[in-house]
């Protein structure tokens, strides 16, 4: 069966230096994951794409992590198998709008919010000219929304509440919230189930701790073989997570044959197709 994984990192030199910075909001993560050094993880979109040859991944969606757009962007151009997040700052919002023509303009059709490390929620009025420019332009956009383990931030900034707002502000704009919502799965799935446009995208979890007593997670299980089947996407995270451990715990989830190939590539394909990443 074929695989779109919908949450990794650009295997470019900066953004493993970057994620792996002790010293920014991201840094923390490595030593949470206790991965060490990450610079073995750079490697060209040729050996990339090895990678992701052995696991069937047909189609990778790239975080920056902190490297610039126009790398990450080159990097997915030398593919049309990868496809890259621009990684967008609410807080100047004409430069933010101006950045989002710019990233459009190099191939890029997703952009990349994290509230917790902008310090503000997701419905608060500095995003929304850039939800309006995303609208625009046919742009879809991944918003983290889950806890987060950067030091001095926030956690209720990925509450998914906050995206019940947005989503009925602009019913247009397709809206991927990262992570699942956890700890607020059933939060969650009341917002997707609520608003067409808003999909869940679960990543940066071991699988096999997702099915656990007590995960907090049946909800997506529940409403996920049922009204959500057509709302969940998967993503690895590597590499804060081996990417083929996490493919084969994947297939363990507790989900209906028939929702595994919607979750695994069905789902992805359409938003991917709707926001114009691929054909």
């Amino acid at each position: 069966m074929d695989i779109i994984d919908f949450r990794a990192y650009s295997p470019l030199p900066k953004t493993m230096k970057a994620i792996a910075d002790p010293g920014s909001p991201l840094g923390n993560y490595v030593a949470r994951y206790h991965l060490g050094d990450l610079s073995g993880n750079a490697m060209p979109p040729e050996r990339f794409l090895e990678k992701l040859d052995r696991l069937n991944i047909r189609y990778c969606v790239m975080a920056s992590g902190g490297a610039p757009n126009d790398e990450v962007a080159q990097y997915a151009s030398r593919s049309e198998r990868l496809v890259g997040i621009a990684s967008i700052s609410p807080h100047d919002p004409y430069t933010a709008v101006r950045e989002i023509q710019r990233c459009y303009d190099m191939g890029m059709r997703l952009v990349g919010l994290g509230p917790y490390q902008d310090g503000l929620l997701a419905n608060h009025r500095l995003y929304y000219p850039i939800y309006a420019k995303c609208c625009e332009l046919g742009m879809a956009v991944v918003v983290h929304t889950s806890f987060n383990f950067g030091r001095g931030l926030r956690l209720d900034t990925g509450r998914p509440l906050h995206l019940d707002d947005v989503a009925t502000d602009f019913p247009n704009l397709v809206i991927v919230a990262s992570h699942g919502g956890w700890p607020w799965v059933p939060e969650m799935a009341a917002v997707a189930w609520r608003h067409e446009n808003v999909y869940i995208e679960v990543s940066g979890h071991r699988n096999k701790y997702m099915v656990g007593p007590g995960s907090a997670w049946e909800s997506l299980f529940y409403y996920g073989n049922g009204p959500l089947k057509e709302k969940i996407v998967w993503g690895s995270i590597w590499p804060y997570l081996d990417m083929e451990r996490q493919v084969e715990e994947a297939r363990q989830l507790p989900f209906k044959a028939e929702v595994q190939k919607l979750l695994f590539f069905d789902n992805a394909q359409r938003i991917l197709k709707r926001c114009g990443a691929i054909r």
